[in-house]
């Protein structure tokens, strides 16, 4: 997968892109875009915690059209 890949896939879900380019649906759950990785926050107490994080070349969108990692 690549970046514009998962961009594309995301808008489609309804998620929006902020003025720091990560996607949010809502106030505690957003996706980071970095240049090699893609990471999955939610918003805790003292900021955003990472859930899951991968490099592009390890995700896929799977049959339930959801984001997950190649076999």
């Amino acid at each position: 997968m690549k970046k514009a890949e998962l961009e594309a896939f995301l808008i489609r879900k309804g998620f929006k892109k902020d003025r720091y380019g990560n996607y949010s649906k809502d106030k505690k759950h957003r996706w980071k875009l970095k240049k090699a990785v893609a990471r999955l926050e939610i918003k805790c107490l003292h900021g955003w915690g990472k859930v899951y994080g991968n490099y592009y070349k390890n995700l896929e969108i799977t049959e339930n059209d959801k984001i997950g990692r190649k076999k």
